[in-house]
């Protein structure tokens, strides 16, 4: 996704993102929280908002590690917290952990209107 809007209307199936057979509804979002047009703490507001994404499962990256930061983002409820580190290979095996974590735990039943 290029920012956070263009996320929100995938989730909503807008536009280019309405055929479901090709934009699946993810189980796991991975977001930034330094995103363009809506940074990803108003991403994680809005899907909490609506009852029926409620069960998707958000970890949030973010080059900031700031308290304020990572509270806000637990208080909306962000599954994991990850401070971007400046090596990639490091982010790498970050995101390469949180991928077999979320393939190893099992996916929640969505509700029909979501999938």
């Amino acid at each position: 996704m290029a920012d956070g809007e263009e996320a929100v209307r995938y989730l909503r199936r807008e536009g280019k993102f309405s055929d479901p057979s090709q934009y699946p509804f993810p189980n796991l979002l991975i977001t930034d929280l330094k995103m363009p047009l809506m940074n990803g703490l108003e991403v994680l507001g809005w899907i909490r908002r609506h009852p029926e994404w409620a069960e998707l499962q958000v970890v949030m990256l973010s080059g900031s590690g700031l308290d304020k930061d990572v509270l806000e983002a637990h208080r909306l409820g962000v599954r994991a917290y990850f401070v971007k580190p400046s090596e990639f290979n490091e982010l790498q095996r970050i995101v390469r952990l949180i991928a077999e974590h979320w393939a190893a735990a099992k996916a929640p039943e969505l509700p029909e209107r979501c999938v």
